[in-house]
């Protein structure tokens, strides 16, 4: 069985079955082709977006909270590099090497929490699942795809791409200090964290609590520090 079908084969079961595709993940380690796509996918989103809004208003809108913070004539050359051709070919790579980073550091916390449960996981397999708990994504791409393809988006902002984020369907008012983290939060952030914790679970033989206090740790302690 090639790559490509083995992907979609644990993509299934991680629908399905997400213990099953769990094990086959430890076993055989394959993420390769999903870390690609889910980043492609991501990408796509942006240049699709970026294509469709009008520069003008877009300029304006990317650097609406600068104004208590910059001269005007500062805020003037600041939209020049928020011009969506040329943030087209920027944000790609900025999706690319801050997913990379941030799947890596994950990666690498569970890998220690792993030895130090005398686990015998290895990085790669631990960006493995982290990659693969991160699936649920690709549904929010498509669903944003979607939802570009209709209307008039020149004005769209971009809490609204995707149409189901909490923000959207709870009707969150922008100036409310919960918009921006529901703005970015979807049923698909809630099954992403739940796959995240059923993989936790599963390969460090720990409870639900267990696997919920080891992955809201570093948040925690992020949160203790700068607040």
């Amino acid at each position: 069985m090639n790559k490509f079908k083995i992907t979609l084969s644990i993509f299934k079961e991680m629908i399905l079955s997400p213990d099953l595709a769990f094990a086959v993940i430890k076993k055989r380690g394959d993420f390769f082709i999903l870390f690609v796509f889910i980043l492609l996918s991501m990408s796509l989103v942006q240049i699709v977006y970026l294509s469709q809004v009008d520069p003008a208003w877009y300029g304006d809108y990317a650097t609406r909270l600068l104004s208590d913070k910059m001269a005007p004539d500062q805020i003037s050359r600041m939209k020049k590099y928020y011009q969506p051709e040329f943030l087209s070919y920027v944000q790609p790579i900025v999706i690319f090497f801050g997913y990379s980073l941030f799947w890596s550091l994950q990666s690498l916390y569970l890998l220690i929490i792993g030895n130090i449960k005398k686990a015998d996981i290895i990085f790669s397999e631990w960006f493995a699942l982290v990659v693969w708990s991160s699936a649920p994504q690709i549904f929010v791409a498509l669903l944003s795809l979607l939802n570009l393809s209709i209307g008039d988006n020149s004005h769209l902002t971009e809490e609204l791409i995707n149409p189901i984020n909490f923000a959207n369907l709870f009707s969150i008012d922008p100036s409310s200090t919960l918009y921006a983290t529901l703005a970015t939060t979807s049923v698909f952030t809630l099954w992403s964290f739940y796959l995240l914790l059923r993989g936790i679970k599963q390969w460090l033989s720990v409870s639900w609590i267990g696997a919920l206090l080891i992955a809201f740790a570093p948040v925690l302690l992020i949160g203790y520090f700068l607040y």
